[in-house]
């Protein structure tokens, strides 16, 4: 799976599901390190979500589940599995059709 492709896409996800702001985008660079914007400093208050999804035929997210919610107890699970879970949110075409793709939401409190 292409990591580029995958944060574009996901960037593209949380923009228009109303999560995100350009001042705070979140993604995950090819290490796995994680790339905040200018004005997200992330705190022991913040969150992360690792989803699971697979890729329908028109491209939304299907079948999530998730794999690790940090700290748990706290719902970020769920509100993740809200977001993607919303009718508007696609992939786009970067993706095939039945494929899985995993990826982890940061979430700030």
């Amino acid at each position: 799976m292409k990591v580029r492709a995958l944060i574009v896409a996901l960037g593209a996800l949380l923009a228009t599901s109303g999560c995100a702001s350009p001042g705070n985008l979140v993604g995950t660079a090819a290490d796995g390190t994680p790339i905040y914007g200018k004005s997200f400093a992330p705190t022991e208050r913040d969150g992360a979500v690792t989803v699971n999804c697979a890729v329908g035929e028109d491209y939304r997210l299907t079948d999530c589940r998730v794999i690790s919610e940090q700290p748990e107890g706290k719902g970020y699970a769920a509100m993740a599995l809200a977001q993607v879970n919303k009718p508007g949110a696609r992939l786009g075409n970067a993706f095939r059709p039945g494929a899985r793709v995993e990826f982890t939401l940061r979430i700030r409190d």
